[in-house]
């Protein structure tokens, strides 16, 4: 979930709020809904409501980005609460990317001027960048991978990884060298780690480190 153009949340600001979710056609979720997994038809769909109606927990008024009944190139927000079952069923969300992913952050990054999403695809936590074309949320999108999560983290046996976030906002940059500029190839992204077995080895002294964030500095290649 994010307030666009970093908005606060409020009972009086108009702005939208974006909820990212995902779909998975009906064929593949009565077979197989693993989180663990990911359906090759499933992909992140967009959502949308105001502040203002999110506050005031007017939840009707959520908005879903759907290919249009007439030409499915074209986009158009649908109210999901107000239409009928069938309706529902019969609709077609836009994807944005796929495969789905859970825990996958949104966020807008002023200086470079687009929207971005990081997660982790299973089966081997590689960590997912996906960068919209421009600043409008609902136009294309493209992803790549950008890095594994590392040892001891790996270690299916004994840890999980989840919750993958970019962090722009930590690059700060010397203005003696480089003008405060953030270089666009330049990344830091988070993923939280966590003991496979939860209480049961969190408070053991070999699992201290594990529920915790770890970051990583990456810088792409251009």
């Amino acid at each position: 979930m994010a307030p666009a153009d970093g908005a606060e949340f409020s009972a009086t600001n108009n702005e939208w709020v974006y909820l990212l979710g995902f779909f998975v056609p009906f064929s593949q979720s009565a077979i197989n809904f693993d989180y663990s997994l990911a359906p090759p038809d499933s992909h992140q769909i967009l959502g949308r409501i105001r502040s203002k109606d999110l506050v005031s927990l007017k939840l009707k008024e959520t908005e879903l980005r759907c290919n249009s009944d007439d030409n499915k190139s074209e986009k158009v927000w649908k109210f999901v609460y107000k239409l009928t079952a069938d309706e529902r069923r019969k609709l077609s969300p836009w994807k944005m990317f796929g495969p789905r992913v859970t825990e996958a952050s949104l966020q807008f990054s002023q200086d470079m001027d687009s929207w971005f999403s990081v997660s982790l695809q299973p089966p081997d936590d590689t960590v997912i960048l996906c960068k919209s074309s421009t600043r409008s949320i609902d136009s294309d999108w493209s992803c790549q991978p950008i890095y594994t999560v590392g040892a001891p983290w790996n270690d299916y046996t004994k840890y999980i990884t989840y919750a993958a976030k970019l962090h722009r906002e930590f690059l700060v940059r010397d203005p003696l060298y480089d003008n405060n500029k953030k270089s666009s190839n330049e990344l830091i992204v988070s993923v939280v780690t966590n003991a496979l077995n939860g209480f049961s080895d969190l408070y053991s002294e070999a699992a201290f480190r594990a529920y915790t964030p770890q970051f990583s500095y990456i810088r792409l290649k251009q």
